[in-house]
């Protein structure tokens, strides 16, 4: 063999590594992806619930409270009288 085809074979091989390292770090990169995104998934089905029973709960409260009349404006009530003192 010739020295220009002992370095393209030993760039083949090189180039057959580095293949084989970026496949490793693909597949990694893949299952760090589906577990976060599983785990994402998980964090919204259990916030979701979360809300979910705290708007049964908030609805249930609600219609158990009594009618509370609502205060007027302040703007609508009128000024207290005061006494008039007689003039001296």
């Amino acid at each position: 063999m010739t020295r220009s085809q002992l370095e393209l074979a030993n760039q083949i091989e090189q180039a057959k590594a580095d293949m084989a390292k970026l496949r490793g770090q693909i597949e990694v990169v893949s299952y760090e992806l589906e577990a976060s995104q599983k785990r994402q998934k998980d964090f919204y089905v259990d916030l979701d619930n979360r809300l979910r029973k705290l708007e049964t709960t908030s609805a249930d409260a609600e219609t158990k409270l009594p009618q509370v009349r609502q205060p007027k404006p302040l703007h609508l009530i009128p000024p207290p009288k005061c006494a008039t003192t007689k003039p001296r």
